[in-house]
């Protein structure tokens, strides 16, 4: 069980990561609702340090886990430079494009 749940896991990491590569966000919704759930499925699994090649193949998923977080940063970063380039062609401080009202 604890082998398919790692499986699962990885095959969902690698969508979500390819999902951010590519950028639709629709890839990106899907890919991370799937991510989430595997993780709620590895979370059940509570016998992780018995198993050394468990607990070490965890640990790699870890990594990964690294990798997806830095598409994150960069995409995070991407839409603030364009939030900053329209709100400059708006002639208006970046902190008031998106407001609570649409404004």
């Amino acid at each position: 069980m604890a082998a398919a749940a790692l499986d699962r896991l990885e095959a969902c990491q690698e969508a979500l990561i390819r999902a951010f590569d590519a950028h639709p966000a629709e890839a990106i919704e899907a890919a991370s609702a799937d991510y989430l759930a595997a993780l709620d499925e590895v979370r059940g699994i509570d016998f992780w340090t018995a198993d050394p090649a468990l607990k070490s193949r965890l640990e790699k998923l870890l990594g990964r886990t690294n990798e997806a977080q830095m598409r994150v940063n960069f995409l995070t970063a991407m839409a603030e430079r364009r939030q900053r380039a329209l709100s400059a062609l708006r002639g208006r401080p970046a902190s008031a494009l998106y407001t609570r009202h649409g404004g």
